[in-house]
C-alpha cells in the first residue's frame, strides 16, 4: 500500500514538473511566432501529456486489481453441495 502512495506522489510531482514545462514551451513558442512568424510544433506535448494520464489510470487500475484480489484471496468461502443444489433446482 506504502508503494502505491509513493508511486501517485511520484507521479503527481512529475505531472506538475511536466505542466510547467509544457507551460514554458508554448510561451516560447508564441514568442517565436511574434519573432519570425512560425511557431514552435509542441503538439507531441498533447501526446505525452496523454500517454502520462493512461499510464496514471493504468496504475490505478493495477492498485484496485490487487486489493481485490489481496481481499477475495482472505475471503472465507464454505463449502456448498452444488450436485444437491442442482437437483433441488431441477424437481
Amino acid at each position: 500500500m506504502i508503494l502505491v502512495f509513493l508511486v501517485v506522489y511520484v507521479y503527481v510531482q512529475l505531472r506538475d514538473a511536466f505542466y510547467d514545462v509544457e507551460e514554458q514551451l508554448r510561451t516560447v513558442s508564441e514568442w517565436k511566432s511574434a519573432i519570425i512568424d512560425e511557431p514552435c510544433d509542441v503538439q507531441f506535448l498533447v501526446r505525452m501529456r496523454d500517454e502520462m494520464d493512461l499510464r496514471q489510470e493504468l496504475w490505478q487500475y493495477f492498485d484496485v486489481s490487487t486489493l481485490s484480489i489481496r481481499e477475495w484471496k482472505e475471503m472465507f468461502f464454505k463449502k456448498v453441495d452444488v450436485e444437491f443444489q442442482f437437483i433441488a433446482v431441477m424437481t
